[in-house]
């Protein structure tokens, strides 16, 4: 791995937990209110640690899938990118655990999608203008 690509990793985890976050704390009745029926499911605290990792190993894919394969340079197409993988990532997973948990009604399931597909656009943007930044 170049690092380039380690250095657009480190910014896409800093925007995916600044904008997870920022989703939580703006949105957070909105989660809660479309909670299924199980119970016992969030962790208080939540481990930050499995956050963490799990924002450096999404920030690494796309960053690994924009600058290996798709050499998506610009904020823009970073963003249109970032939507499109958030969308299919998101739906794909959401979508299975509504079919297979009780974990969240379907208006729930509908609003994560949507927020996330906001979230992994601008992860996206931020990821591929970091590829596209010239070195000096």
């Amino acid at each position: 791995m170049n690092a380039k690509i380690l250095l657009a990793t480190l910014a896409g985890t800093v925007a995916f937990f600044i904008m997870g976050f920022l989703s939580f704390v703006l949105m957070e009745d909105v989660f809660v209110a479309n909670l299924g029926s199980a119970t016992g499911v969030m962790k208080d605290p939540p481990a930050y640690w499995a956050l963490i990792l799990g924002n450096v190993l999404l920030s690494a894919l796309i960053a690994i899938i924009f600058g290996y394969w798709a050499q998506i340079k610009t904020f823009s197409g970073g963003l249109r990118a970032g939507a499109l993988i958030g969308l299919l990532m998101t739906g794909g997973f959401d979508l299975l655990y509504y079919g297979s948990t009780n974990v969240m009604k379907l208006n729930g399931v509908v609003i994560d999608i949507v927020s996330y597909v906001i979230i992994t656009a601008i992860v996206g943007g931020v990821v591929a203008w970091v590829l596209g930044r010239e070195s000096k």
